[in-house]
């Protein structure tokens, strides 16, 4: 193929392939856009990805814990690749670094990145909640790889259907597709682009390292050195209290966690905006009620601070976001539809003939039908080993995390939006699961990780499709990342959680708070839940599906209703965290709306050097606090 051909726009090959009957789709894409001559998968970019997908894994295990949310490391870690590699050119050996081997690279990171999201920022810190043990280190990684290969199984016999055949979208794999393109096209407005996210970094280092760790260390290494003890407040008091509560009690500042910020202008304003409301109401009209009618949750008095309110506002936020997910998945009724008529054609063995030369790029059946039943009886064994989860249970949590990964699949391919099946699972086990939340909680853990990585790994191959890699080097590249985010992960969350205590204090942890309400509710029934919250979760549930339905049938009037999601884990976020995550939402919005190209070019990486850096730094110094026990 050609140099002109592999430069053409996303948008002219996605229209020509559109226009073709689908049937033929295939044998253009050979003809016009494979690049077998271009090297992909190396041994350089292998490693690159690994240490580069650690290093966004670690990063979500954080942002995860502070924020509830997880973000893709695909893009970050393509421009941080292309500006190492741009920088060391003439040292590291392979010659140039080419796009479809900062694609290979991505399939890594992404993969990596991504393994925060297998359980890492919700249902294992439930767990510590719950006041179980963890698992030993290799084994809460082995628990995550044997989560996350079903999801990777799952996408590899999807990927000929819905990207070569139906030509789904896939807009995030767009998206990475043309950051690519234009990294290695634009020269130096790309250097630009890697410069801002090398800075923001350096800049969310600094601060993580002078708010949580200079005044330790100097007072420790240095103790005759006060002037060098600089520390930067973790949260700025610039509120006073309400109805005579003290404005500690009801988390009244401003964070200054700058990945808050960079978390804002990622998210967007409307969901910054909602989450700022859900935490003004909790904070400023629930959390003094509660407090001046001395309301119990888990038989203690609720006295004020985040852990304490979070223990009862979990349930009203449990409602909002599990009834956001259950209308949701409903109305995408058409993805199951369509899921189930894939399953049902692939066991028929219908489908269109598969061209001869896609034989030899595509990953062989045969790896998927050996793949997919290892993947399956060590899932289910893991499940019965680590957590004594029923055979049977264990089989039908690994069956529905497959056909859900399915409907995730497909929607993220429409819509680019996934929905939230994680509660949707937890309640399908309800009835299996009575008393038991630990077993609710744990199945449905294997249902989101493998839904999250299926999406991820469809994604990923829809942006190597556009580029004309070769996906059975992506497929390979996915499962090396997956082990490696794995070995990056698992540290950083024993780091960064050593105990109970820094959950609901140094961290808001939304998703493991409504993780746990939810398996608490689903294995123990309505008695679970104080009476008070009952009252409360009944309102917000109804509340979620009228915004639901406004979001979906009037997509005009979207942007003037709060978003469920949003006001939901707004209830359970410390208010100086909304705040500080509302204020990076309407800041990046406002560049945008004034400085649009600047914003297009800068903002995204801006707020992935800002994550990336203040959440590796904080592990950093976590590691080097329990290391010289500080």
């Amino acid at each position: 193929m050609t140099e002109e051909i592999a430069r053409k726009g996303t948008d002219e090959l996605r229209s020509a392939l559109a226009a073709l009957p689908m049937n033929e789709r295939e044998a253009y894409w050979h003809a016009n856009v494979y690049r077998h001559e271009t090297r992909q998968l190396t041994v350089r970019a292998a490693i690159m990805g690994a240490l580069l997908g650690g290093v966004m894994s670690t990063a979500n295990v954080y942002a995860g814990l502070k924020t509830g949310w997880t973000f893709g490391a695909t893009i970050t870690a393509g421009i941080m690749a292309f500006a190492i590699f741009k920088a060391l050119e003439r040292v590291l050996p392979g010659g140039e670094f080419t796009d479809l081997e900062n694609n290979a690279m991505q399939s890594v990171s992404s993969a990596a990145g991504f393994m925060a999201s297998a359980g890492l920022a919700t249902s294992i810190p439930a767990l510590v909640l719950m006041g179980r043990p963890l698992l030993p280190p290799v084994q809460l990684a082995i628990w995550l790889v044997g989560v996350s290969l079903i999801g990777v199984m799952v996408a590899v016999p999807l990927k000929r259907q819905m990207i070569n055949m139906e030509q789904l979208p896939f807009p995030s794999g767009i998206a990475a597709a043309e950051t690519i393109k234009g990294l290695h096209s634009e020269g130096e407005q790309a250097m630009k682009k890697a410069r801002v996210l090398t800075w923001s970094a350096i800049i969310g280092a600094l601060v993580a390292y002078f708010r949580d760790g200079n005044a330790a260390f100097v007072g420790k290494f240095l103790p005759q050195a006060k002037a060098l003890a600089i520390s930067i407040p973790s949260s700025l008091s610039i509120f006073p209290g309400v109805r005579g509560i003290p404005a500690e009690k009801l988390t009244l500042g401003l964070d200054m966690n700058l990945l808050l910020y960079a978390a804002g202008a990622l998210v967007g304003a409307r969901t910054g905006i909602s989450l700022l409301l859900g935490s003004l109401i909790n904070w400023f009209f629930i959390a003094p009620w509660l407090i001046e009618h001395a309301i119990e949750v888990n038989h203690k008095v609720i006295k004020g601070g985040f852990g304490s309110v979070a223990g009862w506002s979990a349930w009203p936020a449990s409602g909002l976001l599990l009834a956001a997910a259950l209308t949701a998945t409903a109305l995408q009724w058409r993805a199951f539809a369509s899921a189930f008529s894939q399953v049902a054609a692939l066991f028929q063995g219908k489908g269109a003939e598969v061209d001869e030369r896609s034989k030899a790029i595509e990953v062989p059946m045969s790896w998927v039908a050996i793949g997919m039943a290892v993947a399956i009886v060590f899932a289910v064994w893991l499940q019965w080993l680590f957590f004594a989860i029923p055979i049977y249970l264990g089989l039908l949590a690994v069956v529905m995390a497959m056909v859900l990964s399915l409907v995730v699949a497909r929607a993220t391919g429409e819509t680019d939006i996934a929905p939230p099946v994680g509660k949707l699972s937890q309640i399908a086990n309800a009835a299996l699961t009575q008393g038991n939340p630990v077993l609710n909680l744990m199945t449905a853990n294997v249902t989101v990780g493998a839904t999250i990585h299926a999406a991820d790994c469809l994604t990923d191959l829809k942006s190597g499709y556009l580029l004309g890699a070769r996906p059975r080097q992506q497929f390979i590249a996915q499962l090396i990342g997956v082990g490696a985010g794995s070995l990056f992960a698992v540290p950083a969350f024993l780091m960064l959680v050593p105990n109970d205590k820094v959950l609901g204090e140094k961290f808001a942890a939304p998703g493991a708070f409504t993780s746990k309400a939810t398996a608490e509710a689903m294995a123990n029934g309505l008695g679970a839940i104080p009476p008070t919250a009952l009252r409360l979760m009944a309102f917000t549930i109804v509340l979620s599906i009228v915004l639901t339905l406004i979001e979906t049938y009037f997509p005009k009037a979207r942007r003037f209703v709060p978003s469920p999601v949003g006001l939901g884990l707004g209830m359970i976020q410390p208010f100086g965290s909304a705040l500080a995550i509302c204020a990076g939402a309407l800041i990046a919005w406002g560049v945008g709306r004034f400085r649009p190209v600047l914003n297009e070019r800068y903002t995204v990486a801006a707020a992935s050097g800002l994550i990336a850096g203040e959440s590796i730094m904080a592990v950093i110094v976590a590691g080097l606090m329990l290391y010289f026990n500080l």
